[in-house]
């Protein structure tokens, strides 16, 4: 690793390293997690609608749910990744199938945390966009930042709460208090990865939806016509972006609990690979 202590350049270096020497077992696992969600995608997508508009607005629904969805199918990769990722770093093989089943055996508390910090995010949504839609440009031009703001220092201090409950097992409510204690002094760093990584992320569905869709907004049918046309190309390539940066950000979490465990409670790889023994 580098360095004693957590750093921007220490995550991103470690996780990009062990996320390329793992490449294979990575995406195959991503694969078999999403791969729910693609066959619901081509199955609802079959067919599009009678019309280019039918297409395009149950394109629009599809994709909405297939973003929603994919959180929850976020946490059982990460818990399948956290474990080959903590016997990468002990130097140790792990094999597809040992990342699925200890996934397996240890998703369902994560799946609750996901849930939960979703209901904070709600809630937080509620209450602090509930004025935007009748406080006009300017104050939306204050709310919406806050909010995203809000948002980054939870996920900073919630970074690693699923990682500590793969592994630590210390029950729901006592994950997220052991998030925070790990986090603590290093959350401007956890935060810059955050956003770094989800800037990546964006800038890629950008790419890609004004190179394939440049006319979505356009009444006119011919353009109506080539979006539809697009769609079944647009879609593929957002479900293996959702699969590619899915995967980055599950191994980038797991990367940082082990320094994290390094660099705060002196635990090496070693130490955290006897817990999946």
């Amino acid at each position: 690793m580098h360095g004693d202590r957590l750093t921007v350049g220490s995550v991103l270096g470690t996780g990009a390293g062990l996320y390329a020497r793992h490449l294979p077992r990575v995406l195959l696992l991503t694969v078999l997690c999403y791969l729910p969600l693609a066959a619901w995608l081509v199955v609802t997508q079959a067919g599009g609608g009678a019309t280019d508009a039918d297409a395009i607005e149950r394109a629009e629904a599809a994709w909405q749910w297939a973003r929603l969805w994919s959180l929850l199918l976020d946490v059982p990769l990460a818990a399948m990744l956290i474990y080959l990722v903590v016997r990468a770093l002990h130097g140790e093989h792990a094999t597809a199938y040992e990342c699925l089943a200890t996934g397996v055996r240890r998703a369902v508390p994560a799946l609750v945390i996901m849930v939960l910090i979703g209901l904070v995010a709600l809630m937080l949504a509620i209450v602090i966009l509930g004025p935007v839609a009748e406080g006009g440009p300017a104050l939306a031009a204050v709310i919406l930042p806050t909010y995203a703001a809000i948002l980054l220092v939870l996920y900073a201090r919630w970074y690693v709460v699923i990682p500590a409950s793969v592994v630590e097992r210390p029950g729901i409510l006592r994950a997220f208090a052991r998030s925070a204690t790990l986090t603590a002094g290093r959350r401007w760093s956890l935060a810059a990865v955050v956003v770094i990584s989800y800037a990546v992320e964006v800038g890629v569905i950008v790419v890609c939806w004004l190179v394939l869709l440049p006319d979505f907004d356009s009444a006119e049918p011919a353009h109506r016509a080539a979006t539809r046309a697009a769609l079944p190309t647009f879609m593929v390539t957002q479900v293996v972006a959702s699969i590619l940066f899915a995967s980055v950000r599950a191994v980038l979490s797991a990367t940082a609990y082990v320094q994290l465990r390094r660099d705060k409670d002196g635990v090496d790889p070693a130490q955290l690979a006897e817990v999946f023994g």
